[in-house]
């Protein structure tokens, strides 16, 4: 495919030298450029990224080179490290300033920017997101420049503390009251709440799950809601006692039988089992693993429930003592012969 594209660039480029006046030679090499950034290496990259800027510079009459030119910074800092993407961020910004009026220019650096913050730790990411939003404020009505803030902020809230990754929040649910038709920015506040479901104490989780209760409740077309409603109440039921866990996996357990076609919802509730069976004495801890045994006959394709499942045995075992452990010592081994790559390492 990259020796198509090649191949491809080269007739163009002849093309646009014969015809240097041709709108539709030179918007034409520059699309194929830019899709030749797209399966470059980085030093491939960086060297069809200079010719396109150079075809930008003798052309700023073509918007369409100038944006072409723009995403093909963006391909670049995605295969770049934090360093180098930061020297191309900046090259991308002098972009986006001489061509402000370009939202496309724009939209490319607010998702190169994303990029850059995955890679930041959360000094850095903080910064980053510091540039996210004076670029939203400067452009209110780009909406993958919204978008781009809002994942910035929830790979900071990610990074943070409680007390932070609260304030990250409460300003993504500022940007999605600004733009309430845009589904993803609706998505990533549920994101946001569901970490941070894991950062409070009990009443500020359950705080964060109602809050995606009410979001799902309000969006029942976006199913992504509720996956992290359902990442909410596992968070929850971390920071709750064996009582109130138990009233956790209860609504885990029915927002299951209300969506039997999602594996995440399934795999949430395995893991608030798998907990619950932690908090549990020996008996109902024997209760909570026959649960999740059932769970995983009826999804045995699911390794991830098959996981929690053996995480409860073993839990169970600890539990029991030597003298009682033997069913649940025999069950192990025999998963043990069935999975032996689930075991390897991990358990003795």
């Amino acid at each position: 495919m990259s020796e198509d594209n090649m191949a491809n660039a080269a007739e163009l480029r002849e093309l646009a030298k014969q015809q240097p006046d041709s709108p539709e030679a030179i918007v034409g090499l520059a699309k194929q450029l830019f899709n030749l950034t797209c399966v470059q290496d980085e030093a491939g990259t960086k060297a069809t990224v200079a010719e396109l800027g150079k075809l930008a510079e003798q052309h700023p009459e073509y918007t369409d080179v100038t944006v072409r030119f723009a995403q093909g910074l963006f391909n670049l800092i995605c295969v770049q490290d934090e360093k180098s993407a930061m020297a191309t961020i900046a090259e991308l910004s002098k972009l986006a300033d001489r061509y402000s009026d370009y939202e496309e220019v724009n939209a490319a650096l607010a998702k190169g920017l994303v990029n850059l913050a995955n890679q930041q730790d959360e000094t850095g990411t903080k910064a980053t997101v510091s540039k996210l939003r004076k670029l939203a404020n400067e452009h209110p009505n780009n909406e993958v420049v919204a978008v781009s803030l809002a994942y910035g902020l929830v790979d900071l809230a990610n990074k943070q503390d409680g007390a932070g990754a609260l304030t990250a929040v409460k300003r993504l649910k500022k940007l999605t009251n600004q733009h309430p038709d845009n589904q993803m920015l609706v998505v990533t506040l549920a994101y946001g709440l569901a970490d941070l479901a894991s950062k409070q104490n009990e009443a500020g989780a359950k705080e964060a799950v109602a809050k995606l209760r009410k979001l799902a409740d309000q969006h029942p077309h976006i199913p992504e809601l509720v996956v992290e409603l359902a990442k909410g109440l596992v968070n929850l039921a971390n920071q709750q006692n064996g009582k109130g866990a138990m009233a956790t996996v209860a609504k885990l357990r029915k927002l299951a039988d209300q969506h039997p076609g999602s594996a995440e919802i399934v795999v949430a509730l395995a893991f608030g089992l798998f907990d619950l069976a932690c908090k549990h004495d020996a008996e109902a801890a024997e209760v909570t693993v026959a649960e999740l045994r059932e769970l995983s006959h009826l999804h045995p394709d699911n390794e991830e429930v098959l996981i929690r499942f053996i995480n409860g045995l073993v839990i169970l075992a600890n539990k029991q003592g030597e003298a009682n452990a033997e069913t649940a010592v025999a069950e192990l081994k025999e998963l043990a012969e069935q999975y032996p790559a689930l075991f390897k390492g991990n358990y003795h």
